[in-house]
């Protein structure tokens, strides 16, 4: 299941075993997301599958730009539409208590480049676009790109200078290492060893953060991840009041 247009009534056991697996939700858990994509997916059009304008209506998504971004980090084979495999594999990450998995989800979401790194100008966009969906919040262009891009250059730089000191080690150890090859291996090497650490070099920039120095700013600015809170009890309550429980 969870490939194509399916309107199926109710998971196998198959499909709970498989979901509860993959996300390390409970079968009680997956049912429950189960019957609020049902719904979702019938709030516009019942064809089994969710579409964007039926996904931003259920998530109170009002900015078009912030909803796409969101919808394609769901969308995992790009076919604009959204089937339950995608939608229970999407909402686990949210669900998951631990910070990594809301960290990954938010790096998937801002990162538009193929080599993993996002820039502060990207950043910038994901939080004006979040803040956007809070009326009651304000903070001017400028200075909200300030600070986003006084903290990227700052952790670029700290991550830098540990870089440069282990560099330097490896260069010592490189150097000992080579001592006893004969000296015109000796200055190949060494000049293939300074060309690999001079285009690793090239690729570090002032206002890029990799995975791992996102990680950082996440740390620093805990709103980040503060709109993906998920209550575990409002999904249980939520999928009884669709289903007619009390």
């Amino acid at each position: 299941m969870g490939g194509g247009n399916t309107k199926q009534k109710k998971l196998t056991q198959y499909e709970l075993t498989e979901f509860t697996n993959q996300t390390n939700l409970t079968y009680q858990q997956v049912e429950n997301l189960y019957t609020f994509y049902k719904n979702i997916s019938a709030s516009q059009k019942d064809d089994g599958v969710i579409d964007m304008q039926e996904f931003s209506n259920s998530l109170y998504l009002t900015n078009q730009e912030f909803s796409e971004q969101v919808f394609n980090v769901f969308d995992l084979n790009k076919d604009k539409v959204i089937n339950f495999r995608e939608f229970i594999l999407g909402l686990a990450n949210l669900i998951n208590e631990k910070v990594e998995y809301k960290t990954r989800f938010v790096f998937n979401l801002i990162c538009k480049s193929k080599n993993n790194i996002v820039s502060d100008t990207q950043i910038y966009d994901y939080m004006k676009n979040l803040i956007n969906q809070f009326p009651g919040i304000y903070i001017e262009d400028q200075v909200l790109f300030g600070m986003i891009s006084e903290q990227v250059k700052k952790i670029v730089s700290e991550y830098k200078a540990e870089e440069e000191e282990q560099k330097k080690q490896q260069n010592e150890e490189f150097i000992q290492n080579i001592d006893e090859i004969p000296n015109e291996l000796n200055l190949k090497k060494y000049k293939s060893h300074i060309s690999i650490q001079k285009d690793e070099d090239e690729v570090i920039k002032q206002n890029e953060l990799t995975y791992s120095q996102f990680k950082q700013f996440v740390l620093q600015n805990p709103n980040t991840l503060k709109w993906l809170q998920i209550d575990k009890n409002n999904i249980a309550s939520g999928a009884n009041k669709l289903l007619g429980k009390k």
